[in-house]
């Protein structure tokens, strides 16, 4: 399996390698070191547990924080927040300890940070800023861990360590119209009063 992702995959890109690879790599995704000065590039491999699906409502404009933590103590070499419908381009990437925005979505430009800069104890939780309606979605956590094996590779397996469904909605309050719904209780509420009359 990582011989046929490595063949499909000669560079890394988000675009060409985290799609599926066809029917014998189904769902693998590739990850090269391509900036390291040591002769021997560290295996990278993804951590094996996945929690179930999380379901996040938050309200339209505020800030919410998509939780991510990795199972295990090992260093974190690469981590990916993506969404399944946009597999081309990222939400938050990062590496060599800071994040990488070149085949971030636009969507996302300047609006999402790890909660936890220094990823103490594994926290890969987001933040994502200023949420707008089109941030209602499916999200994934992916992470890269170093090990202590060496090869001229590295693979990073492609399932998630975390999912997240955020419900993106209206201030509280508010029906989809924009009307306060404190006006609706006081209509309904006049209209019971002067049916009893």
């Amino acid at each position: 399996m990582k011989r046929e992702c490595v063949s499909a995959c000669s560079s890394w890109s988000p675009a060409r390698c985290s799609a599926s690879l066809g029917p014998t790599v189904s769902g693998a995704s590739c990850l090269f070191d391509t900036t390291s000065d040591i002769p021997d590039e560290l295996e990278l491999r993804s951590a094996k547990h996945t929690t179930g699906l999380q379901n996040i409502t938050a309200v339209l404009g505020h800030n919410v924080i998509l939780p991510c933590q990795t199972p295990s103590s090992a260093p974190i070499r690469a981590a990916e927040w993506s969404r399944p419908d946009q597999v081309s381009q990222y939400v938050f990437f990062y590496r060599n300890k800071q994040s990488d925005t070149t085949h971030q979505h636009p969507s996302f430009k300047d609006r999402v940070e790890l909660a936890d800069s220094q990823i103490k104890d594994g926290n890969l939780s987001l933040i994502l800023k200023k949420l707008i309606i089109n941030d209602t979605g499916k999200y994934e956590c992916r992470v890269s861990q170093e090990t202590t094996s060496r090869q001229r590779r590295a693979v990073i397996q492609s399932e998630p360590i975390s999912i997240v469904h955020l419900q993106v909605t209206e201030s509280p309050g508010k029906t989809g119209n924009g009307q306060r719904e404190a006006g609706l209780c006081l209509s309904v509420i006049t209209v019971i009063y002067l049916s009893s009359c």
